[in-house]
């Protein structure tokens, strides 16, 4: 009898230390999202009508009547995933500067860059707006202005990105 019970003792003893270890991981991780994501959300409105707001906050401003452009945080959403996303939309009215541009802050303090122009796909560029993979090049050219005008909204908005 005395076995069975130091054997249920050491499963119910070690079922702690995992759920323990969970508990302290997954804390430390959203202490970390929230560190690094609030800094990019001043100014902006919570939305409240996601179902999953507390898991995956979503921070908006609306079209700003100066830039015509929403800006969008998006805190990461599954846990101990490190890949939140600050957008920029430019206004559906202004067919000369459609786009998008997805900025994606890295743990380690980099961050990666995506354009959308026209509805199309997204084209990884550097913070300076040159095409990664060179087979995008004449997009990006053809397409110059709005580029650049998504990464001074950019910089403008979120400071830290400089």
């Amino acid at each position: 009898m005395k076995r069975r019970w130091n054997m249920k003792k050491k499963i119910i003893t070690s079922i702690g230390v995992i759920l323990g270890i969970f508990i302290l991981l997954s804390s430390a991780w959203l202490l970390w999202r929230n560190i690094k994501y609030n800094q990019y959300t001043q100014g902006m409105a919570h939305n409240t009508t996601s179902p999953f707001r507390f898991f995956a906050p979503i921070y908006w401003l609306g079209e700003d009547d100066k830039h015509g452009v929403v800006y969008t945080v998006r805190f990461p959403a599954r846990l101990f995933s490190f890949t939140g996303s600050l957008v920029i939309t430019t206004s559906r009215w202004d067919e000369e500067k459609t786009g998008r541009l997805d900025i994606l802050p890295l743990p380690n303090g980099d961050y990666r860059f995506r354009v959308r122009l026209d509805y199309g796909e997204f084209i990884y560029i550097d913070s300076q707006g040159n095409a990664i993979d060179s087979a995008f090049d004449d997009i990006i050219e053809q397409r110059r202005d709005t580029v650049e005008y998504l990464l001074n909204r950019a910089k403008e908005r979120w400071r830290t990105l400089t």
